[in-house]
Parts: C-alpha cells; structure tokens; sequence
C-alpha cells in the first residue's frame, strides 16, 4: 500500500507538470498568437537608418585623408595624334596644371605671399649651390 501511494503521488506531480506545460503552451501558441505575430513582423521588417560619410577618410582632427572628389582622366593614342607626342604635351600640360591643386588639405593651403617666399628661399639655395 505504501508503494502504491508513492506511485500516485509521483503520477500525480508528473501529471500536473504536463498539464501546465500543456497549458502554458496553449495560452502563447493559440490565444496569444495574434500579438506574438505582430510583434515578430514588426521585428524582423523594422528599419534603421544609419547616415554615414561614405568615402572619407579623415585624421582625428577632422580633416580629410581621402575624400570623394570629381576626377578627369585623359587618353591618347600616340599613333594617331599627327603633331607627335612632345607637341601634344606641350599643348595640354598648361591645361592640366591649372586645374592640379598645389596641396591637397584645406588645412595646408599656401597663399600667394608665402609661395612667393618659398621661391626665393629656393632660389637662393640653387644660387648658393652654384658657388
């Protein structure tokens, strides 16, 4: 008798586990399963922006390393130019160098006065290696 009272007890403690897993199950599968699925749908198809700089590269203190910019690329075949590849250069070289920058950093722009001093310190050192 007492071995049949264990067994009923534990039958009946393994009962009640099934039946409240049974019934938890149920509640979020069948009366829950409209908000569960709005809220995955809303999980898996939300949208985050995220506004970045493409293609800039930059020091820490901002200023640029690389940045996007317009660029012009130039072909020639020398077979076919009829004046020769000197006489070409010559034409196109003052075209170029005017559009080439001298630094290529806002934060390293040379004025015209400081140009000017960079020359005559150039200058004279081709003088002085002259001597």
């Amino acid at each position: 008798m007492r071995d049949e009272f264990k067994l009923r007890i534990l039958l009946f403690f393994f009962g009640a586990i099934f039946l409240f897993v049974w019934g938890r199950l149920f509640y979020w599968q069948v009366l829950l399963s409209g908000n569960l699925s709005a809220e995955a749908e809303y999980q898996h198809f939300s949208v985050l922006n995220l506004p970045a700089n493409r293609g800039e590269i930059d020091f820490s203190d901002k200023t640029p390393i690389v940045a996007n910019k317009n660029a012009s690329l130039l072909y020639a075949d020398l077979r076919k130019v009829p004046s020769g590849k000197d006489n070409v250069a010559l034409a196109i070289a003052p075209i170029l160098a005017a559009e080439i920058p001298i630094v290529a950093t806002n934060s390293a722009v040379i004025t015209p006065e400081e140009m000017a001093i960079i020359r005559d310190d150039n200058e004279k050192q081709t003088i002085r290696t002259e001597n």
